[in-house]
């Protein structure tokens, strides 16, 4: 029984790595349950509630690291704190648009809130207003350019963030597994 317990866990292990990029499957749970999976198995003996418990609190901590790598990195990028509130807020509507919506919705999200809502966005906006209304130009002026830039700036952080986010969870992915072997053979 140990054997086939450990032999579905590795399998189960390698595909939650696997499943690391494919952002629409729970990877981290896939894991856990993994681990659950081998303890009911083989009687709690090597692997307790304890344990459980310990690696449920890291794959919940790896989720959210995940979750948050994107807006951390809108924010690295020179991206307001709106954008990376948009990052966010696009990663959650992501979630029920499928794959592409998980990988787009945090790039959307921080761009069209970088572009609306930030900072420059706002201080442009109040010195506005009052102002008689002229015809828009045909180009960008030097206030919306820098707000594109800046936008496309933090568009480019939330990609590296969601790419270290990735990274961080497939190496805590591997811990986690090879921490559930070494303690089932020591």
């Amino acid at each position: 029984m140990t054997f086939l317990a450990v032999t579905l866990f590795v399998i189960l292990w390698v595909g939650s790595l696997i499943a690391t990029f494919v952002p629409v499957l729970p990877s981290s749970f896939i894991l856990w349950g993994a681990a659950l999976l081998y303890a009911f198995m083989t009687g709690f003996a090597e692997i307790n509630v304890l344990w459980l418990v310990g690696l449920g609190i890291v794959a919940a901590c790896s989720s959210l690291l995940d979750n948050g790598a994107g807006a951390w990195g809108t924010r690295r990028y020179g991206g307001s704190k709106y954008a990376a509130c948009g990052a966010l807020i696009g990663g959650i509507v992501g979630i029920f648009l499928g794959p592409i919506g998980i990988l787009a919705g945090p790039l959307l999200g921080a761009f069209i809130a970088e572009i609306f809502f930030g900072e420059r966005a706002v201080r442009h906006t109040q010195e506005v207003v009052g102002r008689p209304e002229v015809s828009a130009p045909t180009v960008l002026s030097n206030e919306e350019r820098k707000r594109l830039e800046r936008a496309i700036s933090s568009t480019k952080g939330t990609f590296v963030g969601m790419l270290l986010g990735i990274g961080a969870k497939l190496a805590i992915h591997f811990f986690m597994g090879l921490a559930v072997l070494v303690r089932v053979a020591f």
